[in-house]
């Protein structure tokens, strides 16, 4: 007994070593903390799990910590597959055995916990286990658990996995969730709430017309779910619209930015602090036809395309020094390239050096000024940018400019400033636009305030998707909605589709990077998982290949509610129009005309009004062609001649006024070909 007690007491000595000297108290505060501290170091090396999972639980079950439940539900919900590692000596103390809390009241629990834990394996998304966590973590009080529940709700509303079982969420519990994280300030929940409030007003604009009549963009109603779902399915409607959304009396676009400011800001500071926008995998349509050797198989190995990179960098080649260095500054995932600020140095200092590169120079400035990566070198700085910004490039203008203003040369100078950053604006440099948008709406740093002019330079920027420029036209907009004597010049709606896009691009990009990295290694549910999460918070290319994977049918352990993969692909499909893009309208159509069957002549009819809708809206002649085709033909609408003749013709004038390829040509020419024989010998028939 007394051997159990002392190596108990040497076992908590470990735990708190780290803080003796300085005179705090180990409470359970500590504690959870130290537990938690362990295995976030653990989680950012990917490796030993068992460990990781030690720690995580002594944190939650003996001491209650919100967070590590929370991160226990992301690992069984996104799935983690880390190797044990073999080196012992990187696994903490606390994070193994249970020796240093034998004698904790909770230690049956924890013991029963861990056995079951142990024996679960989160290497695919287990979404029971995972929204038992989330659960706890919610009443916990973590901010963000909501938003994962009311994600799994979703799910669980359109598709079943096959081989396990859904939780059982209600729905007032689930919108209750949400909410309540809404108001623990969850910037998660909050993007989610404006892009609600977003398609809310779209389809607050809902009218009644008689579609084959519509000319013209402005004349379309909007489509709602029962123009594209059958009333069996209404449900993927609700889940594209985002359930408990009121369609009547809609918060304003000027409560939506309202919400937006404090979360630009945050992602603001992350790209500040990263040096930039993380690099944003590609669509999976683009990624599968430059990268795809045929429908099976990935062309997976880009470490040859890599190394003859290297090689031509070591030869002097400053075209790959640079690509080089970005890659390894910012991580490339479509290369599979990490972040990696030495490597990343290593090479701008090459093409700086032995090519005199600019981009080169003022990279290493921005890292020496704000020691990313390397020690903070004011002096050594400034030399880069003036020596690139001499040398006529536009991004060293501005960071030379920066220099000024801060004082950086040991005096602040705002004169010069405004004259580098002026010098860059005129030649279109989006961050020297921004940069002086920000000075003249402020006037800080001695700069005159005009903010008349700063308007316009914040308008060019943002409209380039520069970050300050649309937090600071938000709040333009927040400011002076009420002022008569100043005019934005930009709608509201347009700077709230800006934030959304950029923000898109911050932290949050973390969950479609995962969901690319999963879906190159062919694990197709995680790719889902992260790509549908993605897709809840409005992310366009997140929506896209969430109905890419339904519609290619890539899981196998996934199935759609109704059997129907291609009623899940339309769901995502209508979500992306809700928030404004139209471009996917022809899809849709596809979509319905593919699900349906001779005796389905209403899903016909919302095949033909899409079709019509997205050769208005697109002028997309595959759906014009469509469109014509079922006019003649009498499907999903009345025999129309007339209408099909004028269909035909416009892909015929189309191609020869510029506006389609050859094939739409050849399309129309043939259908109007073969109704001139058709009539031809129509004649003798009768």
């Amino acid at each position: 007994m007394y051997l159990r007690v002392l190596c108990s007491l040497l076992l908590l000595t470990a735990v708190s070593s780290h803080i003796t000297h300085t005179n705090v108290v180990i409470t359970p505060q500590v504690l959870q903390d130290i537990y938690l501290e362990r295995a976030n170091r653990l989680i950012a090396k990917q490796t030993n799990l068992t460990a990781v999972k030690i720690c995580l639980l002594k944190s939650y079950v003996l001491y209650s910590n919100a967070e590590a439940a929370f991160i226990l539900g992301k690992m069984y919900l996104f799935g983690v597959d880390w190797p044990q590692s073999s080196d012992s000596s990187i696994v903490p103390v606390e994070c193994e055995g249970t020796a240093d809390v034998v004698y904790h009241t909770k230690y049956r629990l924890y013991l029963t916990d861990l056995e079951e834990e142990l024996a679960a394996n989160c290497s695919s998304p287990n979404f029971i286990r995972a929204y038992t966590y989330f659960s706890a973590s919610y009443m916990l009080g973590h901010k963000d658990a909501g938003v994962f529940i009311y994600y799994l709700y979703m799910q669980t509303q359109i598709m079943l996995p096959l081989n396990q079982s859904f939780p059982m969420i209600n729905h007032q519990f689930a919108i209750q969730a949400y909410n309540t994280a809404r108001l623990r300030g969850s910037s998660l929940a909050n993007v989610i709430y404006v892009n609600k409030i977003f398609t809310c007003n779209r389809l607050a604009k809902t009218h009644t017309a008689e579609t084959a009549e519509l000319k013209h963009k402005g004349e379309l109603p909007i489509l709602t779910p029962k123009d594209v779902f059958p009333q069996s399915a209404q449900i993927f409607g609700e889940f594209a619209q985002g359930f408990d959304i009121a369609t009547g009396q809609c918060p304003s676009c000027a409560i939506g930015l309202m919400n937006l400011v404090p979360i630009l800001t945050e992602v603001m500071k992350s790209v500040e602090k990263l040096g930039g926008f993380k690099v944003k995998p590609p669509r999976l349509d683009v990624f599968h036809h430059e990268v795809m050797k045929d429908k099976k198989g990935f062309d997976m190995d880009l470490t040859a395309a890599l190394q003859i990179l290297k090689e031509k960098a070591e030869r002097g080649n400053a075209i790959a020094q640079v690509a080089l260095g970005d890659s390894y500054f910012f991580g490339n995932p479509e290369s599979g390239i990490e972040r990696n600020l030495t490597t990343a140095q290593k090479y701008y200092e090459m093409a700086a050096k032995q090519n005199n590169n600019a981009h080169a120079q003022n990279a290493l400035g921005i890292m020496a000024l704000q020691g990313i990566g390397i020690q903070q070198n004011a002096t050594e700085a400034m030399q880069y940018f003036i020596q690139a910004a001499k040398s006529g490039d536009v991004s060293a203008m501005n960071s030379l400019a920066y220099a000024y203003l801060l004082g950086n040369n040991g005096k602040q100078n705002s004169t010069l400033a405004v004259e580098w950053l002026e010098k860059a604006a005129s030649l279109n440099h989006t961050e020297s636009e921004a940069n002086l948008g920000s000075l003249l709406k402020s006037g800080l740093y001695g700069v005159k305030k005009d903010e008349k002019k700063a308007l316009i330079y914040t308008i060019r920027a943002a409209k380039k998707g520069q970050i300050l420029s649309i937090l600071n036209l938000a709040l333009f907009y927040i400011e002076k909605q009420s002022d008569k004597n100043f005019h934005i010049g930009i709608p509201c709606w347009e700077i709230m589709r800006m934030a959304l896009e950029v923000i898109s691009k911050g932290d949050f990009l973390d969950y479609e990077l995962q969901a690319f990295n999963a879906y190159k290694e062919k694990q197709f549910e995680k790719a889902y998982v992260g790509y549908s999460f993605g897709a809840m918070l409005g992310m366009s290319d997140s929506i896209y290949a969430s109905a890419y994977l339904w519609e290619k049918k890539r899981m196998e352990s996934f199935q759609c509610k109704g059997g129907k993969p291609n009623r899940c692909a339309l769901g995502y499909h209508y979500q992306l129009y809700l928030l404004r893009n139209d471009e996917h309208l022809t899809t849709m159509a596809d979509l319905i005309y593919a699900d349906t069957h001779a005796a389905s002549s209403a899903a016909f009819t919302r095949a033909f009004k899409l079709y019509n809708y997205s050769s208005i809206l697109n002028n997309d002649p595959r759906a014009l062609h469509s469109f014509a085709w079922m006019a003649e033909s009498g499907i999903g609408t009345e025999k129309n001649q007339t209408a099909a003749l004028e269909g035909y013709r416009k892909l015929v004038t189309g191609y020869l006024s510029g506006q389609y390829k050859i094939s739409a040509f050849v399309a129309g020419a043939v259908q109007l070909a073969r109704l001139k024989i058709w009539e031809f010998f129509s004649q003798f028939v009768n």
